[in-house]
């Protein structure tokens, strides 16, 4: 809303802050006479140079004037720079984008459901069951191989390889379920055996028409299959009698290759997972994400002694150049030393240090404790390990000669007696 200016006539004029390019003041304002926009009777927009004085008393006396020209010399130094979103390289989480890759591919596969993401601990991979894995992706794993670093494409190695044993089903087998029902293992199902048969593939409760359509069945598959179809196995003569004399001996190459009964079979039983597995809980798990407060960081190992688990994943995500590494460095170092005293036959001697790079990781021998880089915290130890038994070795042998001084003093007079010179011998001494 603008305001008339002091003295001057004529009715309040509205008007609008506007700035088109760089100049030396943006005190600039359209004006437009009363009535509708746009007429087409309406005369031109007049602009306001910054060589006119505005009719608004800011603008008069130039109030936000050095505001609105700090803001016009941001505006021309952002207009010189790139846009990084556009033009720079994106940084991004790859390890969460392969998780997403995996889980779609595994959706494709073996249909859409909630998967985790496996615990930080140690996994046990079976070689058979991984190579059915990379049989079943080839293309992907060779695509992760050709991956230096890591990648948003790669199949991320405990996602793939768990899913996939859970998810992997065996077809059912008609077969196994005749061996499963002949519980005497006869290798002919009995009229006990065959009211089994009939709970799997009727609902409950059984009626009599249920048990005897299944033996209709088996009767009607025994006739119009060839005999030596039906007698694959040999068996010995049983001595089952059925209820119904015109019933056949109900081996199991009838019951494979009678259609009505696998396919209710088919119907009743449902695909086996392949591989039995179990799902467990983070109660024997404990995953710290170790960062540069210190105090954060003792408080974090502090909880793992108290509630010991039988993994503990501790992920390195210091600030290597902070003033407060060295110190969470130590403080680590002694963690490690106070819940695990004897090292590793995977750990690296005290004298050798990692050096990693891209694409490889080789063991190189360490600079010396004073000039390798992130170990002063370790030669300020051993300095101070070697000053302090100085100090003590010192202490000991005061103590023994402040306490046993007289015995000490006995005992050289019996070592080393003085020697009396007789006046004979020297007679220029009186």
């Amino acid at each position: 809303m603008g305001a008339e200016e002091p003295g001057q006539p004529g009715p309040p004029r509205r008007g609008k802050a506007r700035r088109e390019g760089p100049g030396p003041s943006p005190s600039r304002c359209d004006r437009r006479p009363a009535g509708r926009g746009g007429d087409a009777g309406a005369p031109p927009e007049e602009h306001y140079t910054s060589a006119d004085r505005g009719f608004l008393p800011w603008e008069r006396r130039k109030y936000f004037r050095d505001l609105l020209e700090e803001e016009e010399r941001l505006e021309r130094e952002l207009s010189y720079r790139a846009n990084s979103a556009a033009a720079g390289r994106r940084l991004r989480d790859t390890f969460a984008d392969s998780l997403r890759y995996v889980n779609k591919l595994l959706n494709g596969q073996f249909g859409f459901t909630s998967r985790k993401v496996p615990a930080h601990m140690p996994h046990m991979i079976d070689r058979l069951v991984m190579q059915e894995l990379q049989d079943m992706f080839p293309a992907e794993f060779d695509k992760t191989s050709s991956h230096k670093v890591r990648h948003s494409e790669d199949m991320q190695f405990a996602f793939s390889y768990f899913y996939y044993l859970m998810s992997a089903l065996q077809q059912l087998d008609v077969a196994r379920v005749f061996d499963e029902i002949d519980t005497d293992r006869s290798g002919v199902l009995s009229d006990r055996e065959i009211r089994t048969l009939a709970t799997r593939i009727h609902e409950l409760p059984l009626s009599l028409q249920d048990l005897t359509g299944l033996e209709q069945m088996l009767i009607n598959c025994s006739k119009t299959l060839p005999s030596n179809l039906t007698q694959l196995h040999v068996v010995s003569p049983t001595q089952e009698a059925y209820y119904d004399p015109s019933m056949p001996p109900v081996t199991k190459g009838l019951v494979v290759n009678c259609k009505p009964i696998t396919d209710r079979i088919h119907k009743a039983f449902k695909d086996q997972n392949k591989y039995k597995f179990e799902t467990m809980g983070e109660e024997e798990i404990a995953f710290k994400m170790v960062r540069t407060n210190v105090s954060h960081v003792v408080g974090q190992l502090d909880d793992i002694r108290k509630n010991p688990r039988k993994f503990i994943c501790l992920n390195d995500n210091i600030d290597h150049g902070h003033k407060d590494a060295p110190t969470v460095k130590a403080v680590l170092r002694d963690f490690y030393e106070s819940m695990f005293p004897v090292p590793s036959q995977f750990e690296l001697p005290r004298e050798y240090r990692a050096s990693s790079t891209w694409a490889n990781c080789r063991r190189v021998p360490a600079l010396p404790p004073d000039r390798a880089p992130g170990d002063s915290g370790r030669a300020y130890r051993d300095k101070l390990k070697f000053w302090t038994h100085c100090v003590l070795v010192t202490l000991v042998a005061f103590t023994i000669v402040s306490f046993f001084a007289e015995q000490l003093i006995m005992l050289k007079r019996r070592l080393f007696p003085r020697r009396r010179v007789s006046k004979e011998a020297n007679p220029q001494r009186v």
